[in-house]
Formats: structure tokens, C-alpha cells, sequence
């Protein structure tokens, strides 16, 4: 018997069209939300290693660690000058309104302003 025979595959280090899926060990096309996928390359340029890492705490998406494309609940996302991603911060605050508007047609009766035809 030689070694070829007796080789038992431990684990995926890396995926050709995806990423490995760290909770599960196999490879998914797409780490999906809260997650991000990172390729590393040998100096050949060979896939060395593809993995799911998650994203930082305050991004509900991300296309790097610190790099929000949308945020959690409870912050906003301040975007790079010029980019749709960003940072997520923590909103601070609260902000009530009470905004009057006139109707575009001329009707003031209350009546008439319920929304029925």
C-alpha cells in the first residue's frame, strides 16, 4: 500500500468557488449576513486558504471586518466619502418631530383628508 491510498482528508482549509463555512466545515458560495469572506493567496498565486469570519459587532453586513455595507439596530452607518461602506456607530439621542404639511389639492376638511377615495 502506499501513501496515496491512505490519505483521509481532516479538514477544508479552502474552497475554488466560495469559502469554507467555519461552523460547519464545508464550502459555501457566500458567507451570508454578519459574515464576510477572506481569500488568502500563496506568492505563486495559489488559494492558500478561504474562510467565513464574522463581521464587527455593530455591522449587520460588511465586506471586511471594519468595513459596514449596512448596521444593527441601534446604529447608523457613516459611509467613506464617495464608498456605500463605512463605519457603524452607536446613535446617541432622540429625535421627535411634528411636522404640518398643506394638501397639494386644496382640502382642508378633515373629513376629506382620511385617505379614502
Amino acid at each position: 500500500m502506499n501513501e496515496e491510498e491512505n490519505v483521509i482528508q481532516d479538514q477544508i482549509v479552502a474552497c475554488l468557488d466560495g469559502y469554507v463555512n467555519q461552523m460547519t466545515g464545508k464550502c459555501v458560495p457566500n458567507c451570508g449576513i454578519g459574515q464576510y469572506g477572506l481569500a488568502s493567496y500563496s506568492q505563486s498565486g495559489m488559494i492558500q486558504k478561504t474562510v467565513c469570519l464574522q463581521c464587527d459587532q455593530s455591522c449587520y453586513e460588511c465586506s471586511s471586518e471594519n468595513k459596514c455595507l449596512s448596521c444593527k439596530k441601534g446604529f447608523f452607518l457613516q459611509k467613506e466619502e464617495g464608498k456605500n461602506i463605512g463605519q457603524c456607530l452607536k446613535k446617541q439621542g432622540q429625535f421627535e418631530i411634528t411636522m404640518h404639511v398643506q394638501s397639494k389639492f386644496g382640502q382642508s376638511d378633515a373629513e376629506k383628508i382620511d385617505g379614502s377615495i
